[in-house]
């Protein structure tokens, strides 16, 4: 019988427990083979018994489940070898791309039936610029090889680095959009369930934080030992939002427990000491002002009792941080490049800031400088594997690990951008840039009705094309807002 419940997913506890046994054994076993594959091996059991029985809202969730609590890149593993779902290659391509071609077939197949019967305006208005503006860059981006813009020809392996940046831009968030658009509209899709499926991810990410704490098993970053976790881990500084959201909305489909939001804070905290980057501690400042938001829209004289507590809050992180800076490498040199970035007093604000706000806000200005002295470029950008010269010489004149790769290095010329907002411009050109505009402002306007719609659009607007786990989570919350919003769901 209890074989059976499982085999059903109709129990949101034993996904959940799925998700958090995933995650942990994706930290304990990430460098042992035949352990790790013993985990790959029940992921594709689970699969394929899900699309056999045609459970497709099941199939996607258990897919973002296994695919998003991968551990991604060697260099933060600290392993070049390294072993997860994403990580078996098939004919050439993961696990994940294989998984994704069946409903990817059946939503193509059922494109033109699904938009006729499609009520969902929000969801719509922002699939049309997507597909318009992900369809350009493929275009732009080959005629900018044609034309050999900054001696892009010079790059080996040119075709293969194309189609790579492609799937590491535009495939993943493209697919996972297509498939859950297509199961909405076959009548399979269950926005709750789906809410939980997310929701349990985020368990699974926060019990990787706990397994590499406790367990002594560290990642690396910033040339510091840190806690291991998956990509989703970026946003964690969101996630005690989003519980305490569902938590007080108190729907009986969508269980959140006092536990979850307690450890989710724990897991915040150590975060921050051990694994803080620039955007990871913005996002932490960021946390109290949308708990106030939420608190005071899901209960009654619910700013009485939350800003009692926010110069509380406040004193406490502030000293536990100064007291944890003087220890931590990582964080006191993160802390520093945050204050840089905000030090407008400064007259040498831009040269005195550090390295990495730096080469972001380089990176935009010299997208700005490219256009200026090639505008023929200007409206519809220069495309997947579109490059820029450091016009403003912040890049450095040498390889430096983490930041362009030695092809860039070798030609001067550089397309893996650090900043969303930036690629969308160099890819697009104005019509990426009112695109990425846009979406954002119009997300934010109508974020008030959906915390999903609000996580999803500060992961689009920060992280697009940065993680392609991320991106396959981030894509999910996105599309799960518009849903949410659509549905007219508060």
């Amino acid at each position: 019988m209890n074989v059976m419940r499982f085999l059903r997913f109709d129990n949101n506890d034993i996904i959940k427990l799925m998700a958090i046994m995933i995650g942990v054994f994706n930290v304990l076993f990430v460098t042992d083979m035949f352990l790790a594959y013993a985990i790959v091996f029940f992921e594709i059991i689970v699969l394929c018994f899900l699309l056999f029985k045609k459970k497709y809202n099941d199939y996607i969730g258990c897919f973002l489940i296994f695919y998003s609590l991968c551990m991604e890149f060697g260099v933060f593993v600290n392993n070049a070898q390294f072993y997860n779902f994403r990580n078996v290659n098939v004919a050439g391509m993961n696990l994940g791309i294989w998984f994704l071609i069946p409903l990817t077939i059946c939503s193509l197949v059922n494109l033109k039936i699904s938009y006729r019967k499609i009520n969902d305006s929000q969801v719509i208005e922002f699939l049309e610029k997507y597909f318009i503006v992900f369809f350009i860059s493929i275009v732009m981006g080959i005629i900018t090889i044609f034309m050999n813009d900054n001696n892009i020809q010079n790059i080996p392996n040119l075709i293969i680095k194309f189609v790579a940046e492609i799937y590491s831009s535009f495939f993943m968030p493209t697919v996972i959009f297509l498939v859950m658009f297509y199961i909405k509209q076959t009548g399979r899709f269950d926005l709750n369930k789906t809410i939980n499926y997310i929701i349990a991810i985020i368990e699974g990410s926060l019990a990787q934080i706990l397994a590499s704490y406790i367990f002594g098993i560290r990642g690396f970053y910033a040339g510091v030992q840190t806690i291991m976790s998956s990509m989703v881990g970026s946003m964690l500084p969101l996630y005690p939002v989003l519980l305490v959201y569902y938590f007080l909305k108190k729907d009986p489909n969508i269980r959140i427990s006092v536990i979850s939001i307690i450890v989710s804070f724990y897991c915040l905290f150590l975060t921050v000491i051990n694994n803080a980057s620039g955007k990871f501690i913005i996002l932490t400042l960021l946390c109290p002002v949308l708990l106030y938001q939420v608190i005071n829209k899901k209960m009654r004289l619910g700013w009485l009792i939350f800003l009692p507590l926010v110069p509380i809050l406040l004193f406490v992180f502030l000293n536990i941080i100064d007291s944890y800076m003087s220890e931590s490498i990582l964080l006191s040199s993160k802390f520093d490049q945050v204050l840089s970035l905000f030090d407008f007093t400064n007259p040498r604000w831009f040269d005195n800031m550090r390295n990495s706000p730096r080469f972001r806000i380089a990176e935009f200005v010299s997208v700005v400088i490219e256009y200026l002295d090639k505008p023929g470029y200007v409206l519809l950008g220069k495309g997947i594997l579109g490059t820029i010269k450091d016009h403003t010489n912040s890049f450095g004149s040498y390889f430096v690990i983490g930041t362009y790769s030695e092809d860039e290095w070798a030609i001067g010329a550089f397309y893996n951008l650090h900043f969303a907002a930036a690629s969308f411009l160099l890819w697009s050109g104005l019509l990426g840039a009112y695109f990425y505009l846009t979406t954002v402002f119009t997300n934010l306007r109508l974020c008030k009705e959906s915390i999903l719609l609000l996580i999803g659009t500060i992961w689009f607007a920060v992280y697009f094309g940065y993680s392609t786990t991320l991106t396959v989570f981030g894509s999910a919350l996105l599309m799960c807002g518009y849903f949410e919003i659509d549905k007219g769901e508060i």
